[in-house]
């Protein structure tokens, strides 16, 4: 249920944007747009709702992806729940007229772990980013904006890289 993401966001928002603009610029927009279509987000602190907005902040990036990277070239097909995370991401990204998509079961596996190897990175940048702006108490959504951000430049690794500028 927390997959979808609001018509407005693909509609008049990520519609809106050039047709040749990186999809992690738009990305990284309408993550943080997320913030407006959501009121309770700047109730950070209300201790029982925060879960709630984590899941639902998890559960769109996958849609939010596939919308950014697919602007160009088709519409995007609606996230399915009855696909796990990777193979759901997968599907949005590859379906094209088939009523079902079934992804390699194996990149399905791959993709999933590479996500779980990516969030298990320790100290990264887009961590530190994420971490510095959660701890002025702005929304999730802001916060999580700034992380991504920090994934789009060409230095991400963190301290244990030799260029690293975080």
């Amino acid at each position: 249920m927390h997959t979808f993401i609001h018509e407005n966001v693909r509609k008049r928002f990520l519609e809106g944007f050039h047709y040749d603009a990186h999809p992690m610029g738009m990305f990284v927009s309408a993550v943080a747009a997320l913030s407006t279509f959501y009121l309770d987000a700047k109730e950070i602190s209300t201790p029982t709702r925060g879960p709630s907005r984590i899941i639902r902040l998890i559960a769109k990036m996958p849609t939010l992806a596939a919308a950014a990277q697919l602007q160009r070239r088709h519409a995007l097909c609606l996230p399915g729940h009855s696909l796990d995370f990777a193979a759901n991401f997968l599907s949005m990204m590859w379906k094209v007229a088939e009523p079902r998509f079934e992804p390699d079961p194996i990149l399905a596996k791959a993709l999933d772990t590479l996500f779980i190897l990516h969030a298990d990175h320790e100290q990264n940048c887009s961590t530190t980013a994420m971490r510095v702006v959660g701890s002025s108490h702005a929304d999730p959504y802001s916060a999580c904006a700034a992380a991504c951000a920090a994934l789009y430049g060409p230095v991400t690794a963190g301290p244990t890289s030799r260029s690293s500028a975080c």
